[in-house]
């Protein structure tokens, strides 16, 4: 049996690169076999358990190309860039397919790697083992929290990102002792740190540079929401911009909910009217100690309204309405009056022509 051979498709080495990014330098040409086969035949060789282990599987790589030459027949590509790496079976079975093996030049670009697979090309070879991958995503942004060994490369580290992504900072270690906040610095991207973020069903609008949110948090905040009752009163000390007090209210929960930091207070209280469930939650902006004396007195003094169950979007109340329409019992239509001195001269048959045509 013949040796496989492994296809090098990692990027090519960049190390000269630290601040930076040249996508355009991460190009790659790897002459790989092709099957060319008739169109019609194209299912046989996919399905065949013999040619499994040598197609071509790779992320971003269509394994099935038109054949340039001819539009009648198609390129199956393999994974191997020479025909001694092809087992016996797979050569029998390629000549019964009335297969032809030619070469064919596969093109690799930036967008082929992943950012693990960038950075490796780039950072020094000492940095590669520990390459800084994590991170966390909020709307469009991704806040990074950089060792100190790749701070200088901290730019070139921010413009290896995904499309989707337009701002990439990096967390310093100075955080705002009274609202918990950090501070940051831009690595890449535009300046723009006003964020929508979408959780558990719900969005939420604020700005990153002055609010620490945790979206990795979600999952803990839905599986508290999931053991509430919508009969139940909550208060919430440390709200934030309402990531768990206002999915508590969307349940049918009456929710208290207060932060010290004037500014996730703000954005707070426009994610409640947002989400519209300003009739549910209480907003606050005062220190967590007082709050959690005053907020029994809060609940005496200021009510909610009596529950009535959970309020129907708009989708969910023209359901109901059509569901009830449908449910009501048919009526038989009204007769028209009939002129009787207009029938007095008539056959019982021309009499009957003038009733309405629905009876």
């Amino acid at each position: 049996m013949a040796c496989t051979l492994t296809l090098d498709v990692s990027p090519p080495v960049h190390h000269w690169m630290n601040t930076t990014l040249d996508r355009d330098a991460f190009k790659k040409t790897i002459p790989v076999l092709a099957a060319r086969v008739p169109a019609s035949k194209t299912g046989s060789l996919l399905k065949s358990d013999v040619m499994k282990k040598s197609l071509m599987d790779l992320p971003k790589v269509h394994s099935v190309l038109r054949d340039p030459h001819n539009d009648l027949e198609r390129l199956i590509l393999l994974n191997v860039s020479e025909d001694a790496a092809l087992t016996t079976e797979v050569h029998n079975f390629l000549q019964e397919q009335s297969a032809m093996l030619v070469t064919h030049n596969l093109d690799l670009t930036y967008d082929h790697w992943t950012a693990d697979e960038i950075l490796q090309s780039i950072l020094p070879e000492e940095l590669c083992k520990g390459s800084p991958l994590g991170f966390a995503i909020t709307g469009h942004l991704a806040h990074m929290n950089l060792n100190k060994e790749y701070l200088p490369y901290k730019h070139i580290i921010g413009q290896i990102k995904n499309p989707m992504i337009q701002t990439v900072v990096n967390k310093l270690d100075s955080i705002d002792t009274k609202y918990r906040f950090f501070k940051m610095e831009l690595l890449a991207g535009e300046p723009n740190y006003v964020v929508e973020h979408y959780q558990s069903n719900c969005h939420f609008t604020f700005d990153f540079t002055h609010i620490y949110c945790n979206s990795r948090l979600h999952t803990e905040h839905d599986r508290l929401v999931q053991h509430f009752k919508p009969t139940d009163v909550i208060a919430d000390v440390f709200a934030a911009v309402g990531p768990f007090a206002i999915p508590a209210a969307k349940k049918g929960c009456m929710v208290f909910a207060n932060n010290l930091n004037p500014e996730s207070a703000r954005y707070l209280s426009k994610n409640i009217i947002d989400n519209k469930v300003a009739s549910l939650v209480h907003a606050s902006c005062e220190d967590g100690r007082d709050f959690i004396k005053e907020v029994v007195a809060h609940v005496m003094e200021h009510p909610f309204p009596a529950y009535t169950g959970l309020k129907l979007s708009k989708m969910q109340e023209k359901d109901e309405k059509c569901r009830l329409q449908l449910a009501k019992p048919s009526q038989p239509a009204a007769l028209a009056p009939v002129d009787q001195s207009t029938v007095k001269d008539q056959s019982p048959c021309q009499a009957n022509r003038q009733l309405p045509s629905d009876v």
